[in-house]
């Protein structure tokens, strides 16, 4: 059991560290190719996509942390997250 934490430890910090430096490397390409005011653009969507994502991520959280309580009425919760993210 150790060893399988161990090893998916390692692969999600690989994974970060990918996709932080694939991140890196499109954003050195969006400043060279692209003019100023796009490259602003771009900077207030991805914004917009941040805070989506914070909304998402705490979502999720309460989700993990209580999901003891929701076995009861599972479809309901269900369908009130797929509202939720329709909404989004």
């Amino acid at each position: 059991m150790k060893d399988k934490i161990i090893i998916n430890i390692i692969f999600s910090v690989i994974e970060k560290f990918f996709i932080v430096g694939s991140q890196f490397i499109i954003s050195l390409l969006l400043i060279r190719l692209l003019p100023r005011e796009e490259y602003g653009i771009i900077g207030i969507v991805i914004g917009y996509f941040a805070f989506i994502h914070i909304l998402n991520a705490s979502l999720e959280s309460i989700i993990l942390r209580d999901h003891k309580k929701y076995d009861h009425h599972i479809e309901k919760y269900i369908y009130i997250i797929f509202l939720y993210f329709i909404y989004i």
